[in-house]
């Protein structure tokens, strides 16, 4: 209402300065003859107006439509800029918190497998699931790998947790590694280290001792943990799947294995547009490369972290 009462001002300024000009060009300008007044107790007249006459201002019909229009047309843009303004400001939390989330599963994948064996890195045909074996420790063999070796000579360590834990020389696949045989030779064989400890040998669980099926170029020795996977379930969470055993089946199922314990990492992804796991394996010149895609959604916005794991080629 205060736009209108402004805007009929306005008008009404500007008919009182046409009239003053129109008189002052000596054209006739709107007006009417001054008139006496009497009131009711008999007083002297009153002058209605000075020079004998009283000049008409005001607005015609069309000038008040015209301005309502105008002022019509200028709410409904002020009204239409704050309405777009809100709304992409709702937008914008709403990714804010899509992206949020996503990053903490892209990180917590991330901090998972930069620790995971070389060449251990497995994925499943649809790309949902990526399975892989932690490192525990990593130290060097301080003299020769002998055939049917019941110890390993290494430098000393400390194991960090209690579990099955498994020494690795020089894998160069996943074929060599995720065999729950063990059969030696191999590059994998179960040990006896079963409690928080410092060693410096490595006792090997096999009757009889291990043959290892090479020695390392760089003399490293890893003890590793049993495997844990992350999936991409149907229903659209991200899950950590551990404490489960090796398993040979190759490539990997979907889902959760036999007997494993899960983690809720993430919510509300969506795998049915690109994998979220893409592995590329190493060669001479370059290390392996886990490529994560998680596409989050929430309230209608869809939004898509990429990101790239290196794992280093360390035989």
């Amino acid at each position: 209402m205060g736009f209108l009462f402004h805007a009929f001002g306005l008008v009404w300024r500007r008919q009182a300065t046409v009239c003053r000009a129109h008189e002052r060009k000596g054209k006739p300008a709107r007006f009417l003859q001054s008139a006496s007044v009497v009131d009711s107790t008999g007083n002297a007249p009153t002058l209605l107006a000075s020079k004998g006459r009283l000049m008409v201002s005001g607005f015609t019909l069309v000038e008040m439509v015209l301005v309502i229009v105008v002022l019509s047309v200028l709410a409904l843009g002020t009204t239409r800029y704050i309405v777009t303004s809100s709304q992409s400001f709702v937008i914008s939390a709403e990714r804010a918190k899509l992206i949020a989330a996503g990053r903490v599963a892209v990180e917590q994948i991330t901090r998972r497998l930069r620790n995971a064996l070389p060449h251990s890195v497995r994925i499943s045909n649809s790309g949902r699931c990526l399975e892989y074996l932690p490192i525990l420790v990593g130290t060097s063999t301080t003299a020769p790998v002998l055939p049917s070796s019941a110890h390993l000579p290494v430098a000393p360590f400390t194991l960090p947790a209690a579990g099955n834990n498994y020494a690795v020389i020089a894998a160069f696949s996943a074929n060599e590694l995720y065999n729950p045989s063990l059969p030696s030779p191999g590059v994998i064989a179960a040990t006896n280290l079963n409690t928080v400890n410092t060693y410096s040998t490595v006792p090997l669980a096999r009757a009889g001792g291990h043959t290892f099926s090479r020695t390392s170029p760089t003399q490293r020795v890893y003890l590793v943990g049993d495997p844990q996977r992350f999936c991409v379930t149907a229903s659209g969470n991200l899950e950590h799947y551990t404490g489960y055993g090796i398993n040979n089946a190759s490539p990997i199922s979907d889902g959760a294995p036999s007997g494993a314990a899960s983690s809720l990492l993430a919510e509300n992804l969506d795998a049915s547009t690109v994998n979220p796991f893409v592995y590329t394996a190493d060669d001479l010149t370059r290390n392996a490369l886990v490529q994560v895609n998680l596409t989050v959604n929430g309230a209608g916005e869809n939004v898509v972290l990429a990101h790239e794991v290196q794992i280093r080629n360390v035989p």
